[in-house]
């Protein structure tokens, strides 16, 4: 089983003598997002163990607990039994990890982004009349994944080979299976595929990325405007380093389209502008999950419309932007976003020209299936 957020919670709340819940709950997230961010990757088992404990240490003085000596002292046993538990389970699956890329056991999971159908565009009652109505896609998201034997998420697993500079070497064992998927579709999607600064600055063979992704979209007889590349947000070294605005560039001379995942804060804005200042304008903006789920509490439109905003700059620059909502994960997000969906197509904004989450449909071993309903 991989490492949950429980893990590091179990841990934290026995070293703690705090009853306070968010003291605790906030403790245990800063811990598991040191683990999510590959802190402990590459360490030996003393160094996890004494990084675990100094994180809990100073944790535990920023809130205010007291620091029992005896804990200091080896004798909570039932503390220690837990923090080396934590410690073996990450021992344990950054071998697995490792093990999966050396042996390059890779596979891929599908995600379709789709329009509305007419009867949804209609509202929440037409669309429940019509419920039986197919939905089309209009490009699906290829997320790679560890063996079958690996449980682990694409966020975990991307850091770790980020982290080890072996994401390039990872997107050209999946890309190939990916395209062959496109290949073999025949509704008219297009794919899309992560990438980071790793992907840009690859060689292989004394081929840049641009010309190993030619060569193989050519062999398969693919439009290559079918074949999309999304930055991960989290790559800051793509608007920093020119020779990945230069890849950039080439890939879109190539008919590629680029996307950028995640957008949702004004870091995110200020990429955007780079990248358009070095003469590369995206092709798609997907918004973040986290920004709808602020929308459903607060009501407030105003990042929308920020986006709205980009949509227009990038019309007026001869560059058509697709806007994609991400996090559609229940049936009033999804009546909640058609409805500003509406909205701001009536004040002639262009709205939102793809949707994606898991109300839809979740990632699956298959391209797409011949008809789609949401789950």
């Amino acid at each position: 089983m991989p490492l949950r957020y429980g893990d590091f919670q179990e841990v934290i709340v026995r070293h703690f003598e705090c009853d306070q819940v968010d003291d605790t709950g906030d403790s245990a997230s800063k811990l598991y997002n040191a683990y999510l961010q590959g802190e402990f990757d590459g360490m030996d088992e003393r160094e996890i163990e004494e990084t675990i404990l100094s994180m809990i240490h100073g944790l535990r003085t920023r809130a205010g607990c007291a620091i029992p000596g005896e804990i200091a002292a080896g004798a909570d046993d039932e503390a220690q039994i837990l923090t080396r538990s934590l410690r073996e389970k990450i021992l344990e699956e950054t071998k697995q990890i490792r093990d999966a890329i050396e042996s390059r056991r890779f596979f891929v999971l599908y995600q379709p982004i789709f329009t509305f159908p007419p009867a949804a565009r209609q509202g929440e009652e037409r669309w429940q009349s019509q419920g039986e109505e197919p939905w089309h896609p209009v490009m699906v998201e290829a997320l790679g994944r560890l063996a079958d034997d690996v449980d682990m998420s694409a966020f975990r697993m991307c850091t770790f080979l980020h982290r080890k500079q072996r994401l390039g070497e990872y997107t050209q064992i999946i890309l190939p299976q990916a395209l062959d998927a496109l290949q073999n579709s025949r509704n008219g999607a297009s794919l899309s595929v992560n990438i980071t600064e790793q992907d840009l600055l690859f060689t292989m063979d004394g081929k840049d990325f641009a010309d190993l992704v030619c060569e193989a979209v050519q062999m398969r007889g693919l439009l290559p405007r079918k074949v999309v590349f999304e930055l991960l947000e989290w790559s800051e070294r793509i608007t920093q380093d020119p020779k990945c605005a230069q890849m950039m560039r080439k890939l879109q001379r190539n008919k590629h389209r680029l996307a950028i995942d995640d957008v949702g804060s004004d870091a995110d804005f200020k990429k955007i502008e780079e990248l358009l200042r070095q003469g590369v304008p995206m092709d798609i903006v997907k918004i973040d999950r986290q920004v709808l789920q602020d929308y459903i509490v607060s009501g407030d439109e105003s990042f929308f419309r920020r986006i709205m905003e980009i949509g227009h700059v990038m019309e007026f620059l001869g560059t058509e932007t697709m806007i994609i909502a991400q996090g559609i994960e229940d049936r009033a997000s999804f009546f909640q976003i058609l409805d500003l969906h509406r909205k701001f197509r009536e004040e002639g904004l262009p709205g939102f020209h793809g949707f994606q989450g898991y109300y839809l449909q979740k990632p699956g071993p298959h391209f797409l299936q011949d008809r789609h309903f949401p789950n």
